[in-house]
């Protein structure tokens, strides 16, 4: 019997299609399929013996043909929006693209020069892993909104020393006690 061993979660493997699809690093999946002996659909799986091979050409690759732009990850936004934009009329227009999953995904949006409204914090018991609670106000609007930013608690310092930031997220309704908000789920965060 073959000893096989996973590799590739189901996550990594759609990524790897999703690079293929969009034309990002198509030399891979011959490679994938020299490397593990298998067809596309079934590359879940690669040969403990092939794995330093696999590995190693695969590495040569990305070093030999990734653009140093291609090392930056992106975020791409659906939309600009302030705080004031998003209403009860707005959320109820969000709910009808749902379900969100691979083929629809949530969209992401993008708010600007916003400031600590005084709630902002660190949580979480790892220290190597801390997020941040947001509490944010936009100044123009006045409009005030919570959110999470899990992993980017190092954004702590710019953010109460009133360094204005912008952020890049998803919209999701926290239920907690009884009570159903609207809350940020922040992907990443850039300070001015």
């Amino acid at each position: 019997e073959e000893k096989e061993r996973e590799v590739f979660t189901d996550v990594e493997q759609a990524a790897l299609w999703k690079l293929d699809e969009s034309g990002d690093l198509r030399a891979a999946i011959p490679l994938l399929m020299i490397c593990t002996g298998m067809m596309p659909g079934e590359m879940q799986r690669l040969k403990v013996e092939n794995i330093d091979a696999f590995r190693k050409r695969f590495n040569a690759y990305i070093r030999d043909n990734m653009t140093d732009d291609q090392r930056i990850p992106k975020l791409e936004a659906d939309a600009v929006l302030t705080f004031r934009e998003i209403d009860a009329t707005f959320l109820k227009i969000l709910k009808r693209f749902a379900p969100f999953g691979p083929e629809n995904m949530k969209p992401v949006f993008v708010s600007r020069g916003l400031l600590n409204a005084g709630g902002s914090r660190c949580v979480g018991a790892n220290p190597e892993k801390r997020h941040l609670k947001l509490d944010l106000i936009e100044p123009e609007s006045g409009a005030r909104m919570s959110g999470i930013a899990f992993g980017l608690a190092d954004y702590e310092a710019p953010l109460l020393a009133g360094q204005p930031i912008d952020i890049c997220y998803t919209l999701e309704e926290n239920t907690f006690n009884g009570r159903t908000t609207t809350q940020l789920m922040v992907k990443d965060i850039q300070t001015h």
